[in-house]
């Protein structure tokens, strides 16, 4: 594992000196440090926003589903081929992250229409238990769709 020296590591590559187990652990640290720069604990400690409990909640489910679903995927893409899976999660993710977002958009848009419009309901400004329920939904249908994507890029 290269950790600071990127030239090494970039020598390792163009020599296919690098195993898909080790760049998987790239991946995954890679994700785990980018999710904590964005969570709400750095964003809360550094510009002090709105931030509550389901926002904590959520950060954690987001840690937990992503790294479960890229494992989920990346056994998947092993049991197949084995090859390419890095490209294969970017490249295929592309494409489940524009539609998914369209269809929760809308699914979002529909629901709290529905709350406000048909029950009066106002959703207040903070994040609530819903918020958590379309974040849990989201990110579980978007691995499902990504590793079965996978699937057939694999078999």
């Amino acid at each position: 594992m290269n950790f600071i020296d990127d030239k090494e590591l970039a020598l390792r590559f163009k020599n296919d000196a690098v195993p898909s187990s080790e760049r998987l652990i790239y991946l995954l640290i890679f994700m785990m440090f980018s999710a904590a720069l964005s969570s709400s604990w750095v964003i809360n400690f550094l510009a002090n926003p709105l931030a509550n409990t389901f926002d904590y909640l959520f950060d954690t489910f987001y840690i937990l589903i992503s790294v479960a679903g890229t494992l989920i995927c990346y056994l998947t893409n092993k049991n197949g081929d084995d090859s390419e899976f890095i490209e294969r999660y970017i490249s295929i993710g592309f494409p489940i992250t524009i539609k998914w977002t369209l269809i929760f958009t809308i699914l979002v848009m529909a629901t709290l229409s529905f709350f406000d419009f048909v029950l009066g309901y106002e959703f207040p400004p903070e994040s609530g238990p819903i918020d958590i329920i379309f974040g849990v939904l989201f990110l579980t249908s978007y691995f499902l769709r990504l590793n079965s994507s996978i699937k057939i890029a694999s078999h």
